[in-house]
């Protein structure tokens, strides 16, 4: 890491006249609030949120992660970060145990074992930087970093500052130095005891520090002319800062591999694309974490300019940058409220020369999110036109949810696509491509074979569909599937429950009124009065109700003197349909609308 400036020892802050140590022993309360601050709104604002920020941190060392309390602190640390931001994004200057915004003291806590701003001073981080667009998953992954240093004490893991790299944040910026960081356990000794005893256990040998570590520079050169301290021109140092920035990382990782493309590419230099494969593949899986499109692109774009060195390894590089597992993540990355494949995403498909409906139909069998499938989806559609041959064998071999999503990306895409292969799917039992049948008899297209798709969704297995399928006829006022509603009550009742019965009843009256007065009258009022009292099957049961609710939707007047005749000999169940249809029939002959 590239270091900006020079500054001190880390480990032995007593030497910064700024920094003013605190006891070595944490507090009994590992989560008591920290000095509020703040002489203006956005100053108090700022130091409620980053103390927020650091309880939720510390929160993780006493609470499970599924703990009540957890939920608590985030939401308060969300909340707290939400009203800073609205003053617009701020910029924070990290000292040892202070953060101080605009020249303000924001934030203060002198015990290192809770000073949030120790933990970043410790590991480097000098400035940080918010931008007003910062996301809450950014938010919360900042956290993150946040409480693995607070938690992993004596552990090997990383620092904040590579931690925060690795994140690769769009909108949190941090600049750092090099740090010199005393052991966990040696917080607490003055730095004269420290150095003392690392004396004496290397049984009096100096201790060697790097030769490229960023110490305090000397006073005397070596002819021992005292140093003099220099002012660099703000612009100058802002320049450096901005290199460091986290939001041009993507922009400095492509530019190292065009420089390495161009030696692979030199004649006269011994860089191979073996060398620099990892290289690669290193800055493809951190575009693709960070869901850089545009540079994922961009980095796919330059690889060809060294094609011609080793075909192979080339087609290899461009597969992986839209395989099964670089498409999952960046069906991911895509922001929910997207409706659309962004073109940048079609163009990386292109270029990788792989087959495009094979490769999102494989990712589509592990996609799960629905935000990720409508994506796939549209981006089938971008494919399906003039692929009728490859789709005639793809869609008989897919599953119920992938054949519904490939038929349903050829309606959206080439209606008359998805008609031409229509046989293909229409005598399918799967719901969800009932669901897609479903969607497609609302386009114009339909109308040639609307007949067919309501012949198989009046008879699906999924009471829902069928459902939908009788408003759809009632709404069309189609004669002709009253037939096909007629043929389930009479040979196929078992199946049907009382709700869709209902549904039955009511269409078939509206549909064909005469013929289905005669018949109700005749399923309610049996010949035989044992019949209607004792001895009913469930198909004849079924029956009867939805004679009731077929009569209670008929202006014919033996309509109410027969369900009030039939409430009398039949169940209690019956009974109740048969009030609440007379309720319903004398409200719609008054002109009542129904509550509810």
């Amino acid at each position: 890491m590239s270091t900006v400036g020079r500054d001190l020892d880390a480990s032995t802050p007593q030497e910064d006249p700024e920094f003013t140590p605190g006891p070595a022993e944490a507090s009994d309360d590992p989560l008591a609030s920290e000095q509020q601050l703040g002489s203006t709104e956005r100053g108090t604002a700022a130091n409620d949120a980053l103390r927020s920020l650091s309880r939720a941190a510390r929160s993780f060392l006493i609470y499970d992660t599924h703990n009540e309390a957890i939920r608590n602190f985030l939401e308060s640390y969300q909340k707290d970060m939400q009203k800073v931001l609205a003053f617009g994004g701020f910029e924070l200057e990290v000292r040892p145990f202070e953060l101080v915004l605009d020249k303000e003291v924001v934030y203060i806590e002198r015990e290192r074992g809770r000073s949030l701003a120790f933990r970043m001073f410790r590991d480097g981080v000098r400035r940080l930087t918010f931008q007003q667009e910062v996301t809450w998953p950014e938010l919360l992954r900042f956290l993150e970093i946040l409480s693995i240093r607070y938690t992993g004490v004596r552990q090997n893991e990383d620092d904040i500052v590579t931690l925060l790299w690795k994140a690769g944040f769009q909108h949190i910026e941090i600049v750092a130095v090099e740090g010199f960081v005393a052991d966990e356990e040696e917080f607490g000794e003055s730095s004269s005891a420290r150095r003392r005893r690392r004396h004496q256990a290397s049984g009096g040998v100096a201790i060697e520090i790097p030769p490229d570590w960023d110490l305090p520079i000397d006073a005397h050169d070596r002819e021992g002319i005292p140093v003099m301290y220099r002012a660099i021109n703000e612009e100058r140092i802002s320049a450096l800062r901005g290199e460091l920035a986290s939001l041009n990382l993507p922009d400095l990782a492509l530019s190292l591999v065009r420089g390495m493309l161009a030696l692979v590419a030199d004649r006269t230099d011994p860089t191979q694309v073996g060398d620099i494969t990892s290289l690669i593949d290193d800055v493809r899986d951190f575009l693709l974490s960070e869901g850089q499109l545009d540079r994922l692109l961009e980095l796919a774009q330059l690889l060809p300019s060294v094609g011609s060195t080793d075909p192979a390894w080339l087609a290899g590089q461009l597969r992986r940058t839209s395989d099964v597992r670089a498409l999952k993540r960046i069906f991911h990355s895509i922001p929910k409220s997207a409706q659309h494949a962004p073109q940048e995403l079609v163009d990386l498909i292109d270029i990788s020369g792989q087959n495009p409906i094979a490769a999102v139909l494989e990712t589509l069998q592990l996609e799960r999110t629905a935000h990720g499938r409508r994506v796939a989806r549209d981006l089938l559609g971008r494919y399906v036109v003039g692929a009728q041959a490859e789709l005639e064998e793809w869609l008989p071999k897919l599953d119920g949810e992938l054949a519904a999503d490939l038929f349903g990306s050829m309606a959206e895409a080439e209606p008359t696509l998805a008609l031409g292969l229509l046989p293909l799917v229409i005598d399918r039992s799967e719901r969800e491509l009932h669901n897609e049948l479903l969607r497609f008899l609302d386009r114009p297209e339909s109308d040639k074979v609307r007949q067919a798709i309501l012949g198989t969704l009046l008879q699906s297995s999924a009471e829902q569909v069928r459902l939908a399928a009788i408003n759809i006829v009632v709404d069309g006022e189609d004669r002709e599937a009253a037939d096909i509603l007629l043929q389930r009550l009479e040979t196929h009742a078992e199946d049907i429950r009382e709700e869709e019965a209902s549904r039955i009843g009511e269409a078939l009256m509206r549909l064909s009124p005469a013929e289905s007065t005669r018949r109700m009258l005749g399923w309610v009022k049996p010949k035989k009065l044992r019949d209607a009292v004792s001895g009913v099957t469930e198909s004849g049961r079924i029956r009867q109700w939805a004679s009731v609710a077929g009569l209670g939707a008929s202006d014919d007047d033996r309509a109410e003197d027969t369900i009030r005749w039939f409430a009398k000999r039949t169940t209690d169940e019956l009974h109740a349909h048969c009030m609440r249809t007379l309720v319903r029939r004398r409200h719609r002959i008054a002109g009542i609308k129904p509550h509810g």
